[in-house]
């Protein structure tokens, strides 16, 4: 019974798992250049395991999987579109422009999109249940 009950879980763990470990096997040895998911894989990128592991453990596993692809999406977004605004921007930076510009125009928007993108799932969750609750 003990198995069958945390049997399934486990599996969706793995199946939830697999692409995180996937993105850190990738940039350890292939894409050590690509900003975003470097900054993930050394910073707050565990983070976002640990929900998704907590939830698909508490048998949340639609919430658990919802949040795991949307974190994967939400870091191939953040870094297409953020390398192309570093591309835009660099294409701006003179000589006259004052230092405090040119690094902001240096910056990688990745992260904000992240965020922004995750931000926007935690509020489309809770909207989706206050929905849900008025109905039931």
């Amino acid at each position: 019974m003990m198995i069958e009950k945390y049997g399934r879980r486990i599996k969706w763990l793995i199946l939830q798992m697999t692409p995180y470990l996937l993105m850190v096997i990738l940039y350890r040895f292939f894409l050590k250049d690509v900003y975003l998911l470097g900054w993930m894989v050394r910073r707050n990128f565990v983070y976002i395991w640990l929900i998704v592991g907590v939830l698909t453990l508490l048998n949340r596993i639609k919430i658990a999987n919802a949040l795991a692809i949307t974190d994967i999406s939400a870091i191939i977004i953040g870094q297409v579109i953020g390398t192309r605004i570093k591309q835009n921007n660099l294409l701006k930076i003179n000589e006259d422009m004052p230092a405090g510009q040119v690094y902001r125009l240096q910056n990688h928007q990745g992260f904000y999109i992240w965020l922004l993108i995750m931000f926007l799932f935690v509020i489309g969750l809770i909207i989706y249940h206050l929905i849900r609750r008025k109905r039931t």
